[in-house]
């Protein structure tokens, strides 16, 4: 806020009770440190001091981490919100450094339902007694997944009997189409290999054939010979 209003480093300690309470600024104008000009000190000490009133720094301890896992297991609400929410207080946590990676996992399953608790760790493979096992990510992903699988079974549960026919026989025809492509694809790789081979098997006989022949194109009339080839010699015409 100080480089936004242009406050030097100069001004920056006698300016803070201007843009505090009454109260507060009473408080910070006999602290040791303010009398000092020690901004850094005053800082840590403001910090400590107001830590219980100032959320955006309990966000960032564990405290506040399991206070509100123990609530979301306690009181169940919006699974997604629970996911967005614990993403984003874990990750605080974790950046001021009261928090690790591998407890980021452990702590999010504890707040998870039941169900969605066993589905994440079976399809991971996590085990409870094994923290490295838990890594928060993939179980995010696992949950994340069941959630629109669930989401997706309740609007199917909804619709009308003629919609949720309509969209079975949709998905049925997909699958059939990719069948069907997929045999294509096969019939043309197996037509690729044996024309191939056949064509190397013709070619010899193609070419003899060219060869023995009349040029392509031409060949005797009916009752006519090829004279060329005949033993015969050509009609000549003779004097009267």
């Amino acid at each position: 806020m100080c480089r936004r209003y242009y406050v030097g480093e100069g001004r920056r300690l006698a300016c803070l009770p201007d843009y505090c309470e009454d109260i507060y600024a009473e408080d910070i104008q006999v602290m040791p440190e303010f009398k000092q000009g020690e901004w850094k000190g005053l800082v840590n000490r403001l910090r400590a001091e107001y830590r219980a009133d100032d959320y955006y720094r309990r966000i960032e301890t564990r405290d506040f981490v399991e206070a509100f896992v123990r609530k979301s297991a306690e009181q169940p609400g919006d699974l997604r919100h629970y996911v967005q929410d614990f993403t984003t207080i874990s990750a605080k946590a974790v950046a001021a450094g009261n928090l690790t990676e591998q407890e980021k996992g452990r702590w999010f399953v504890r707040g998870l339902p039941i169900e969605y608790r066993k589905h994440a760790m079976e399809k991971t493979g996590a085990v409870a007694d094994e923290p490295s096992t838990l890594v928060f990510e993939r179980l995010k992903e696992a949950v994340e997944s069941r959630i629109v699988a669930v989401e997706g079974a309740k609007r199917m549960d909804v619709l009308p009997e003629e919609d949720a026919l309509n969209i079975q026989l949709i998905q049925e025809l997909r699958q059939q189409r990719d069948k069907l492509g997929r045999r294509r694809e096969g019939r043309l790789l197996d037509l690729g290999v044996h024309g191939g081979a056949l064509m190397q098997q013709q070619s010899p006989a193609i070419d003899q054939a060219a060869v023995q022949g009349p040029a392509q194109g031409y060949s005797p009339a009916l009752g006519h010979e090829d004279w060329q080839n005949s033993a015969r010699a050509p009609f000549a015409p003779q004097d009267c």
